[in-house]
């Protein structure tokens, strides 16, 4: 079966991403349903109505999948010693934080020519092979004896051995994910030895969402497929607003009073841009943990060696067994917090909305992804969504505010905090991503490029 089908097929139960389910009758029967007053607090806990024994009614109907939701256990991870505490507003964020380097006037030039490299680098080799053949006089003239011609002659079979093990590796990792996709949860639970440091029950996740003016849908789309986690107790979700949407509460607010009841928490912060900061995700990620952080390991006591964070936008489609499998990879790898855990990302779930060259792009960057995720050969880096424990944020100090691509940048702050000791670990599992989409054609292709560029 092809990766996209692998995709669309993932939940054995039935389509992917798994629809919703409403609140149970239980719930309705002991009057858990009611409406919540809007918050304005910079990260407002959505189990402060829960600690009350209240929540609100959805103000869109979900289609109801076969089973309903877990039941959440107490475990160490669930029932902290002072859990019970109300959600209050935080306005004290963690006080760890290194600021991004002021850049000067030549800094900023640069930075401009340097991002745009990848493209020119692209453009040369267009343009050799499309020139080539109109010049094979000059070529063998001047090339064909000199250190030149046998350079790019080299780099060629360079490339071409490099895209064969490339789409060698890619039928592999299709492999491995449909495999992995037949593992339940709770034989992702079985497979950490009951002798183990940290058990399988013990890992909380906080999954964090940076947004922009981003439509309730689309987020809630996302929360959708965080919700029909098999452990979704175990996940601590921060909405990660910006302060310059001027819905950011009120969003925040109807997401919070749909959803809370799924999660440990559902959080969310209201990150201001200041001065030496860049807005983006990577400043509105440093803020958001770093306000969770204060929550839940300062005041509600959990412990952040238990601690898994995973940050992804605000369309990202995770397969059902995902955190489940993560939970495993992480219990089970002795160097926990000298990893990165990374998913099979593809731009899959609106291909076909983008303009033909979009998706030939996102296609290729789906495919090639896969192929360089499983392939021992290549040096792995994480991308657009990832997960790293707690400590190891720490140690690099969070996510630096100064920049807007996050993932790279923030790989290589762990690999200088750690001495080069970090690594990237694989999660056989899709996780789909949306392709940038505008009102037309053409401005969909510029926001393509923008993205590209970033």
């Amino acid at each position: 079966m092809p990766l996209s089908s692998e995709l669309e097929h993932a939940d054995a139960a039935g389509t992917w991403p798994v629809a919703l389910p409403p609140p149970s009758a239980q719930q309705k029967q002991q009057g858990l349903i009611v409406p919540q007053p809007i918050r304005p607090a910079a990260l407002v806990d959505g189990t402060d109505a829960a600690n009350q024994g209240r929540r609100s009614e959805p103000t869109v109907p979900h289609t109801p999948p076969p089973t309903p939701p877990p039941t959440p256990t107490a475990t160490a991870a669930t029932t902290p010693a002072t859990a019970s505490t109300p959600g209050n507003m935080v306005e004290k964020p963690d006080t760890l934080h290194l600021s991004g380097p002021q850049l000067t006037e030549w800094g900023h030039k640069w930075f401009t020519i340097l991002a745009r490299l990848p493209m020119c680098h692209s453009m040369f080799w267009v343009l050799f092979f499309v020139l080539a053949p109109l010049t094979t006089g000059w070529i063998h003239d001047t090339l064909v004896t000199s250190f030149t011609y046998r350079f790019i002659t080299i780099w060629m079979l360079y490339g071409v051995t490099k895209f064969a093990m490339t789409m060698g590796y890619c039928f592999v990792g299709a492999r491995r994910c449909m495999a992995a996709a037949q593992v339940s949860s709770d034989q992702w639970r079985e497979r950490v030895p009951a002798s183990n440091e940290i058990q399988f029950d013990d890992v909380v996740h906080v999954v964090v969402i940076p947004n922009f003016a981003e439509p309730v849908e689309t987020l809630a789309r996302t929360l959708d497929t965080l919700a029909a986690q098999a452990h979704s107790q175990q996940l601590v979700v921060v909405l990660a607003m910006e302060a310059r949407d001027k819905k950011a509460h009120l969003t925040a607010s109807t997401l919070t009073a749909r959803y809370g009841s799924y999660f440990m928490h559902l959080l969310y912060s209201i990150h201001t841009v200041t001065e030496g900061e860049v807005g983006g995700k990577s400043s509105n990620e440093n803020w958001a943990m770093r306000c969770a952080k204060t929550r839940l390991v300062d005041e509600l006591g959990y412990d952040p060696s238990h601690i898994v964070v995973t940050t992804c936008d605000a369309d990202t489609y995770f397969h059902p067994s995902h955190f489940s499998y993560l939970t495993y990879k992480f219990c089970s790898d002795e160097s926990r917090y000298l990893r990165f855990w990374q998913g099979c990302t593809c731009f899959y779930p609106n291909v076909h909305d983008v303009p033909m060259l979009c998706g030939v792009r996102y296609t290729l960057l789906s495919v090639g992804f896969l192929g360089q995720l499983c392939n021992p050969f290549a040096y792995s880096l994480p991308f657009a969504v990832y997960s790293l424990s707690l400590n190891l944020a720490l140690e690099a100090s969070y996510w630096d505010p100064a920049v807007i691509p996050e993932d790279w940048h923030m790989y290589l702050r762990c690999f200088y905090a750690t001495r080069g000791n970090v690594g990237v670990n694989p999660i056989y599992l899709p996780v789909g991503c949306e392709c940038v989409v505008d009102d037309t054609p053409w401005t969909s292709l510029k926001a393509c490029y923008q993205q590209s560029k970033r």
